[in-house]
């Protein structure tokens, strides 16, 4: 319901055609609160998309305090690599992450990306235990 900017669509390759017609926040909203509530979510970069969440669920009355783990604050605490975006961190550990920036291919990397990395926190603390 309102133009993309020309540097977000330069990132994600996502065009005001390509959401034409689509849901809106307001259509769909109520079902992804239902969906994803007493839950801990997971995210890349995990305050960007709870910011989205929490400033569009306070418009329509829907509370998003769900917990949330940050797989970009994972990689930083247990990696020393010079990028943490989901793309680099994807490379690191060998996960497909074709069609980045579209929403199921970006929640399934993260999905793998946070097992390997709950792993390597899981054997970090075996080993210090």
């Amino acid at each position: 319901q309102m133009p993309i900017p020309v540097q977000a669509s330069e990132v994600n390759h996502i065009t005001d055609d390509m959401v034409a017609g689509q849901f809106t926040v307001e259509e769909i909203l109520g079902d992804f609160y239902k969906f994803t509530r007493g839950t801990i979510l997971v995210a890349q970069n995990a305050p960007f998309d709870m910011g989205f969440l929490r400033v569009n669920g306070n418009k329509y009355k829907y509370d998003f305090d769900n917990s949330f783990a940050d797989t970009l604050v994972m990689a930083r605490r247990l990696l020393n690599l010079k990028k943490n975006d989901l793309g680099s961190l994807c490379k690191y550990f060998n996960i497909n992450l074709t069609g980045a920036h579209r929403a199921l291919n970006d929640a399934v990397a993260t999905a793998k990306l946070f097992v390997k990395l709950m792993n390597m926190e899981y054997s970090k603390n075996k080993k210090n235990a």
